[in-house]
């Protein structure tokens, strides 16, 4: 996926396993980019390296080894829902 690095974006990537190519703007994209790249979820390019080129290279390099991401999904799958986070939260602090 080519995406701004938002964090609901990068976030939803990640819990549906699809490697990204952070393209950061703004705000938070160039810590959520730094961090996709450093953890080997995808790669980064900064705004003075997008090309088309660069793009493609990226998005090629992230599509041949998409199991980082896919095993990001499967973490993420096994975490509670805020519902459930919320509910353990209330029971400890009643």
């Amino acid at each position: 996926m080519v995406d701004h690095g938002g964090s609901g974006t990068v976030l939803g990537a990640l819990a549906h396993g699809l490697p990204q190519v952070v393209l950061p703007q703004s705000a938070d994209n160039f810590i959520n980019a730094e961090m996709i790249e450093q953890s080997g979820l995808g790669q980064r390019l900064l705004p003075d390296e997008v090309t088309p080129d660069a793009i493609a290279r990226a998005v090629a390099d992230v599509l041949a080894d998409p199991a980082p991401a896919r095993r990001a999904a499967a973490q993420i799958a096994t975490m509670p829902a805020p519902g459930e986070v919320a509910q353990m939260f209330h029971e400890r602090h009643s």
